[in-house]
């Protein structure tokens, strides 16, 4: 799989994490399906070629994706059934970036994924245009700067308690005591909650609990360690406690998902190592 990260243009670097590319060739088919894992984000997808379905159980729903969709936080992994060949670009939204392009809360997008086209229009059209005249990827990537540059030209005005938290958050690889970051901060947990779902989806322990669990990946899959060393530097009371936490989120427990030849959560789990760098 050949996956790319961009970092965005100063000027939108408040709504955007980041862009992302990927590629997917004939040798990266190793299963029926892939996975996805959580990560946090709302992602917009834009398909270059091909499609794939996502098929979340948790909710008992699947769709195809084609063409554009926005897709909002999930808290477990969703399984891909994915195609050789299949290409895309996807705009990984800063928290609080949908609210301000579109007026929607998080909180009220309770759907796994929405087509784009009712939600921001005119970066659908802008991007199916693009990708019809065989335009590349780093030339549409530039051409969607430029348009959420003039969506947003009337300001920006962030949620810094939620900024700070995530920053806070990642920093500690998702190791934070909300009760002390409250206290240090002079804020309320309920405020804290209330804004952050407002500009997530998420509460402040779901997502401090999504990106332990990014960082758990990152050493279960890139690392020699041990298990017992993963779950001791990953922050877990013990092993046994690693693998139900592991298993709650990918549905297989670390021995059954050594023994798949998945390829995108490498992909998530080397992101959230950058992560520091777009906050």
């Amino acid at each position: 799989m050949d996956y790319r990260e961009f970092k965005p243009d100063l000027s939108i670097q408040h709504l955007v994490e980041c862009f992302w590319t990927n590629y997917l060739t004939e040798e990266d088919i190793h299963d029926d399906f892939d996975l996805i894992i959580p990560d946090g984000n709302t992602e917009a997808m834009i398909m270059i070629d091909g499609t794939y379905l996502r098929k979340d159980e948790q909710v008992n729903t699947e769709y195809l994706v084609k063409d554009c969709r926005l897709v909002t936080p999930f808290k477990k992994a969703v399984k891909v059934f994915q195609k050789p060949g299949t290409s895309g670009i996807c705009i990984r939204f800063k928290p609080g970036a949908i609210t301000e392009l579109t007026g929607y809360s998080l909180k009220e997008l309770d759907e796994s994924a929405y087509p784009l086209e009712v939600l921001m229009p005119d970066l659908t059209d802008l991007c199916m245009n693009e990708v019809h005249k065989g335009t590349s990827k780093k030339e549409i990537i530039q051409k969607i700067t430029r348009l959420l540059r003039s969506i947003n030209s009337k300001g920006h005005s962030s949620n810094l308690l939620t900024h700070h938290f995530i920053q806070s958050t990642i920093k500690a690889k998702g190791n934070i005591l909300i009760e002390y970051f409250c206290e240090k901060t002079g804020v309320h947990k309920s405020t804290l909650e209330k804004n952050f779902n407002h500009e997530t989806g998420l509460t402040p322990k779901q997502y401090s609990r999504i990106i332990r669990y990014n960082y758990l990946m990152n050493q279960f899959i890139f690392s020699d360690k041990t298990l017992t060393q993963i779950s001791l530097d990953s922050g877990y009371y013990d092993q046994s406690h690693m693998i139900k936490d592991f298993t709650s989120f990918t549905g297989l427990n670390p021995s059954q998902y050594k023994s798949m030849g998945f390829h995108i959560p490498k992909m998530m789990a080397t992101s959230v190592t950058q992560k520091e760098a777009y906050y």
